[in-house]
C-alpha cells in the first residue's frame, strides 16, 4: 500500500467509516467526524482527488473511487487490528483506540501482517 501522510490517511478512512455507518460523507460531516476544520478538509480532499482516491459529487457528496475504497479498507482493518491487539495486551480503550490509529498510518504492510500472524497464531484476538 502506497504510505500517505497521516491527514490523507485519516481523511480517507473518515469518508469509508461514514459511507458505511451514515450512507454518505460530505465536508461538513468529514469535519465533524475527525474534529479538524472544514478548510482543512477540503484541501486534504483536494490533494485526495488530485491522487485519484475520491470523487466530488453533487450536493457536496464525496465518494471513493476502487483504489481509494481499497486503501480506505486496509486502513480501517489495520485500525481495528491495531486497537483489538493493544486491549488484548491491557492497554486501556481511550489509549488503544488512540495508538491504534497513529500506528496504522506508519506501520508497514509487512509489519503489519506479521504481527496479525502472531497474534492469530496464540489466538490474542
Amino acid at each position: 500500500m502506497k504510505r500517505l501522510p497521516e491527514a490523507k490517511c485519516n481523511c480517507l478512512e473518515a469518508v469509508y467509516r461514514l459511507q458505511k455507518e451514515q450512507r454518505g460523507a460530505r465536508v461538513c460531516t468529514i469535519r465533524d467526524y475527525l474534529g479538524i476544520a472544514g478548510p482543512t478538509v477540503s484541501v486534504t480532499l483536494d490533494g485526495l482527488e488530485k491522487m485519484g482516491y475520491i470523487i466530488r459529487k453533487e450536493y457536496g457528496m464525496v465518494d471513493l473511487t476502487p483504489e481509494g475504497r481499497k486503501i480506505a479498507r486496509k486502513l480501517y482493518e489495520k485500525e481495528v487490528f491495531f486497537r483489538r491487539f493493544l486491549i488484548a495486551m491491557g492497554i486501556r480503550k481511550e489509549i488503544a483506540e488512540r495508538d491504534a490509529m497513529a500506528v496504522k498510518n506508519v506501520l508497514s504492510d509487512e509489519s503489519y501482517e506479521r504481527l496479525r500472524e502472531f497474534a492469530k497464531e496464540r489466538e490474542l484476538i
